[in-house]
């Protein structure tokens, strides 16, 4: 159903199990909003449909997880989807949106998602797709890393703002240096823009949060479709073995 999603899976060659991660998935956090108040899906001008990941149980780490979750469609429900909601008028295309998820790794120490929302108007869609790291141990436990602190170059108690954005930036660095070095040696064929240069994909692309893990733990980041090659090529994801980017720190 939702093509960006499935270009990922298959990226990351399957599902990963959840043997060995402590964690066990509930039944998600799902519902639909329709708008005008009243109607059904199917004479609705807007139609916003969401399917979060849960954590079962009552462990810090899962209240912590399923908290992330709650609090971003507290945030959607209470402004963003009515806002524009209420903007549309008798006879607009109705406008779907859809949030979904796929895990795309789970260990012992981390449970990665990609959370993908697709939005619908007239038969053309776009998507967007998030990674989302959780770390299931440690004083970080149950929260979102980014990637400075998944490398071992911050802890995830940091408030330094100088040391946060000293290791950012170099996180970020290092990332994009190797990704650009990807894209060059892709060469013609690879299908990216032919004018693209680094600071267009500098301005782009912003590591600490665009990765996501596979399912044996190494690292994958991605560019939104249109962003470095033309819209209809979809996602384009770069996987960087991990042993590979911390022998450059």
């Amino acid at each position: 159903m939702k093509k960006i999603l499935i270009a990922l899976l298959a990226l990351l060659l399957c599902l990963p199990a959840l043997a060995e991660c402590p964690i066990t998935l509930d039944e998600p956090l799902s519902g639909v909003y329709v708008w005008p108040e009243g109607s059904t899906e199917a004479d609705a001008l807007y139609v916003y449909r969401y399917r979060y990941p849960q954590a079962a149980g009552d462990s810090e780490v899962a209240l912590h997880l399923n908290t992330t979750y709650a609090y971003s469609l507290e945030d959607a429900l209470g402004f963003e989807v009515p806002m524009l909601a209420s903007g549309m008028q008798p006879g607009d295309p109705q406008k779907i949106v859809e949030i979904d998820y796929a895990v795309t790794h789970a260990s012992e120490e981390y449970l990665s998602f990609a959370i993908t929302k697709q939005v619908s108007v007239g038969g053309e869609a776009t998507q967007v797709v998030s990674g989302h790291v959780f770390a299931l141990t440690g004083p970080g436990a149950g929260r979102i890393v980014s990637l400075p602190v998944f490398l071992g170059l911050l802890d995830a108690e940091e408030t330094d703002e100088w040391l946060l954005t000293r290791q950012t930036n170099k996180a970020d660095r290092i990332i994009r240096e190797m990704v650009w070095d990807m894209i060059q040696s892709g060469g013609s064929e690879a299908g990216y823009y032919d004018d693209l240069t680094y600071e267009e994909l500098e301005a782009s692309f912003y590591p600490e949060e665009d990765y996501c893990l596979t399912e044996s733990g190494d690292l994958c980041f991605y560019f939104q479709p249109g962003s470095i090659a033309p819209e209809e090529m979809g996602l384009q994801t770069f996987e960087i073995p991990l042993w590979l980017v911390l022998d450059e720190f």
